[in-house]
């Protein structure tokens, strides 16, 4: 609370002061803005750093917070809990290799956040203890040396040792006694050396060895001569140079190698002139083009250029809610992927990609007198090679391509014949004796004459010789000089010796043209000219002839008749490029065959607003997309939206031009383009790819270890249902992000699933799998996977030990079933065995029973046969009686 107390005292004291403003450019830069209203606990931020994984922190006087472009997770300050961060005034933020956050605060001492555990450890200062940190005001973290953190705060310099968590302090009373200016620290840097640059306030600057402990002195007594003892911030660029600001004074810049200070007042002829009104810069920054970027208290955020060391001011305008939304900015930093990030007294984090700076986008801006006179742009045409005019609901604007200034043609209500303020301008023609012909909507056509500030004015009439219409688009002069003024109405001829118009009106005769309503003409290579019309397609119109022939929107071009054409471009190579309302076509040279370029991308397909080609050969494109640079060679297309700096995706018909410089010019509803083609870049840094969350059956799942360190999760077969949150740390612009998933083991194929941040599963079967994310910036550079290894643990009775104990069960209930079958047998063997021998023992008695009995049968048998045969006659008897009876 004091902190914040004390910035609204310096705040509100310096805003009284009448400062003057940078002599700045009317460029307009668009912002992306995370306040309140997207989860930031506290819209004054006063710090930014991204950790190795690609998160961004964001500190502010109520807590720190981390965002991953969609979601953003707090960390604030409770008293009753040991285990939150000491204090919410976050005031610097460091982070170092092993994953470790440091920040300090403006109260409460500083702490640590090991980012893989997101365990938190708190640093008090303690009097009783010389190793603590020895006050609680922390200003800056510097690792300085690997494994030592040097430490600012308003009581002297700290070394925290990491590895023993020793703090050693370095003041004017301590043991370690070093002669600082002032023991209270207020900025600190470090240079390409390793020395320690110190502010004191009211004191001066500090410049410190920690090698040798030696000290140099920068006051406004010194050698070196600095404007004041009140510095306000510090900073060391890469060339070495010592940037430093003043409240009022501005900034002056130590040039050590050359033993010079360039100070606000000195004479312009210094290469750091454009910095003389540079006042109020609360932060300094360095990108990676060696561009510097400043916070101010007053005027937004500024960008000092390292190759024409001119300064560009983004200020905030109420009016305009993509401007910057407070001028009273803290703090300034640049993420991996070139982002500017700004931090903001009441306007929380303002985000800006200077490669939309190089779409030169300018627009009207009240609280700019030098800006665009009006936003509404209807006409673009060249002036010189670095200048051109633009007709706008409000006149005609000028602007200088070098200076990026603006101009205007001047306006009264009270002339006669003036161009009045609201007049809507839709033609423009410089013509060659100096004066500028001027086509309006609905208040006809007027000519400038800049020697003498006056003008004419021709409206139609009843007499055949004035102008035809009362609105006036399209200019061409031709071979003979002649000038040609289109309208809705047809064609007039401008007669200089009479100064008056012949009218030609060919549509529906013999040889004429498919409408009077023209929309568009330019010259062909031949001296005649390229005609469209508002739904009649396109014509080759002679002059001298004053015949035409309807080359295009006909039906054996397989185009519908009643074609609008909207613009047209003659390239280098004699190709005519025609702008219609269902898209791009070419027309060649000679044989008139028709090109169509609908299929190449979706913005080709419908209306073309204007065609420009570029000193290269490449060909763009206003649609209602954006803006597209198609290769005629290779047919590839690219297209670029508002994040990439465009004015809107309402462009206007044929409002564009290109300078013999290599600017190329885009009108719109919102202003105009103004840029060189080879200045325009896209976001090549392909996205990390981190989850943000885990949950199982809708509940988060505890890890070892943070979510985004997770590489590996094991997972019961209980948890059916599981989904993974992810995100692509490239926060150029979020919604355009890409993803896709595959899941190895379940299906092989990429998944692609648009800006889905999450993909869930259900009922995987138990078993290994590796999922793969992975997802491409707004600009579709796709990053590498990111994989994670899941592991679905089976039921017990799925398991393999279950199997095999289920076969060594089945195995031993065979085995006892054999075993006892075995000795079943062997036991009924032995009974069967012990039957069989008494069964045999039977049988032997009962043999010898028979035998016996048998016997007796027997003797009987033969004492029987003995008495028969004793009693029967003999057979030599029988064979005697037989004879006997024979004869």
């Amino acid at each position: 609370m004091y902190t914040q107390l004390v910035h609204k005292k310096y705040i509100f004291f310096f805003l009284a002061f009448s400062l003057s403003l940078l002599n700045l450019n009317a460029q307009f830069a668009r912002f992306r803005h995370i306040t309140v209203e997207e989860g930031l606990t506290q819209n004054y931020v006063n710090c930014f750093a991204q950790d190795n994984k690609g998160f961004i922190w964001i500190g502010t006087n109520d807590g720190l917070n981390k965002y991953d472009g969609k979601k953003i997770t707090t960390f604030k300050a409770n008293i009753e809990d040991s285990t939150s961060i000491t204090y919410g005034s976050i005031r610097c933020i460091y982070i170092d290799n092993n994953d470790i956050l440091w920040a300090g605060t403006g109260g409460g001492g500083m702490f640590n956040i090991d980012l893989k555990t997101l365990k938190i450890t708190n640093y008090f200062p303690d009097s009783t203890n010389a190793n603590t940190i020895s006050n609680g005001y922390v200003n800056a973290i510097i690792e300085n040396e690997l494994g030592k953190l040097f430490i600012a705060t308003f009581r002297g310099l700290n070394v925290l040792d990491k590895k023993t968590g020793v703090f050693t302090l370095y003041n004017n009373d301590g043991k370690n006694r070093v002669p600082f200016l002032s023991d209270n620290i207020r900025y600190m840097t470090a240079d390409k050396e390793g020395y320690l640059w110190c502010s004191h306030p009211n004191k001066g600057i500090t410049e410190y060895n920690p090698k040798t402990g030696a000290c140099e002195y920068y006051t406004d007594s010194s050698t070196l001569k600095l404007p004041s003892n009140s510095p306000k911030t510090i900073f060391c660029d890469s060339k070495g140079n010592i940037w430093v600001s003043y409240w009022v004074s501005g900034t002056a810049i130590i040039d050590k190698k050359n033993k010079k200070v360039y100070l606000p007042k000195d004479s312009l002829s210094h290469p750091y002139k454009e910095l003389k009104r540079a006042n109020l810069v609360s932060q300094y920054f360095e990108d990676s083009k060696k561009n510097i970027w400043f916070a101010t208290a007053e005027q937004g955020v500024g960008k000092f250029d390292a190759l024409d060391f001119k300064c560009t001011l983004f200020e905030s305008n109420k009016d305009d809610a993509e401007s910057i939304n407070d001028n009273t900015a803290f703090s300034i930093y640049e993420d991996r992927s070139g982002l500017i990030w700004c931090g903001t007294w009441k306007g929380g984090a303002n985000i800006l990609d200077p490669r939309a700076l190089s779409f030169g986008y300018y627009k009207h801006e009240n609280n700019k007198p030098n800006s665009l006179n009006d936003n509404s742009v209807f006409s673009v045409k060249p002036k010189s090679a670095t200048e051109f005019y633009i007709g706008t609901n409000a006149g005609v604007s000028i602007f200088n391509t070098k200076t990026k200034q603006f101009s205007t043609l001047p306006t009264d209500e009270k002339k006669n014949n003036f161009l009045r303020h609201n007049t809507i301008v839709v033609g423009i023609y410089p013509d060659d004796d100096g004066t500028i012909w001027i086509g309006s909507f609905g208040a006809g056509l007027y000519r400038y004459y800049p020697n003498k500030n006056t003008y004419s004015r021709y409206m139609p009439s009843e007499d055949t010789n004035s102008y035809l219409h009362h609105s006036a688009s399209h200019f061409l002069k031709d071979k003979l000089g002649r000038l040609w003024i289109s309208s809705s109405l047809g064609l007039a001829v401008y007669n200089r010796e009479k100064n008056n118009f012949t009218r030609v009106q060919t549509a529906g005769k013999p040889g004429g043209l498919s409408s009077n309503y023209i929309t568009t003409m330019i010259n062909a290579a031949d001296g005649k000219f390229w005609i469209g019309t508002l739904a009649n397609g396109l014509n080759l119109f002679d002059p001298e002839t004053r015949t035409s022939k309807r080359v295009f929107g006909d039906k054996t071009k397989n185009l519908p008749p009643e074609l609008g054409i909207t613009s047209l471009l003659l390239d280098s190579k004699n190709v005519l490029w025609v702008g219609t309302a269902i898209g791009l076509f070419s027309v060649e040279p000679g044989t008139f065959k028709v090109t169509s370029f609908t299929k190449l991308h979706s913005s080709l397909a419908f209306q073309v607003t204007s065609v420009e080609e570029d000193n290269t050969g490449f060909i763009w494109a206003t649609t209602d997309q954006g803006i597209c640079k198609l290769n005629p060679s290779t047919k590839e297309v690219t297209l670029f939206g508002t994040s990439h700096g465009i004015q809107g995706k309402q462009f206007t018909a044929d409002a564009s031009c290109a300078l013999a410089t290599g600017y190329l010019i885009f009108g719109g509803l919102n202003g105009f383009n103004a840029f060189n083609a080879s200045d325009i870049s896209l976001n090549t840094t392909p996205p990390n790819v981190v989850l943000t969350a885990f949950t199982a059956l809708n509940k988060p799942y505890k890890l070892p270890q943070d979510v985004s360190f997770t590489d590996e999760i094991t997972l019961s077969y209980k948890n059916y249902f599981f989904e993974f949150d992810f995100a692509a740390l490239d926060f150029t612009d979020p919604s355009k992000n890409q993803y896709a998933y595959k899941l190895e083991g379940f299906n092989e194929n990429w998944v692609n699933i648009g800006n889905e941040q999450s993909v869930a599963f259900t009922n995987l079967d138990p078993g290994t799998y590796t999922l793969l994310l992975k997802a491409s910036n707004n600009d579709g550079f796709w990053g590498e996977p990111t994989k994670i290894k899941l592991t679905i643990t089976p039921p017990f009775w799925r398991t393999t030990w279950f199997y095999i104990l289920c076969i060594v069960a089945v195995g031993l209930l065979i085995y006892a079933y054999i075993k006892r079958r075995e000795k079943k047998l062997q036991k009924e063997k032995a009974l069967l065995e012990q039957k069989v021998e008494e069964r045999t023992a039977e049988l032997q008695i009962e043999k010898q029973k028979v035998e016996e009995a048998h016997k007796d049968i027997k003797d009987s048998i033969n004492y029987a046969k003995r008495i028969q045969q004793a009693q029967m006659p003999t057979e030599k008897y029988i064979e005697k009686k037989i004879k006997d009876l024979k004869k």
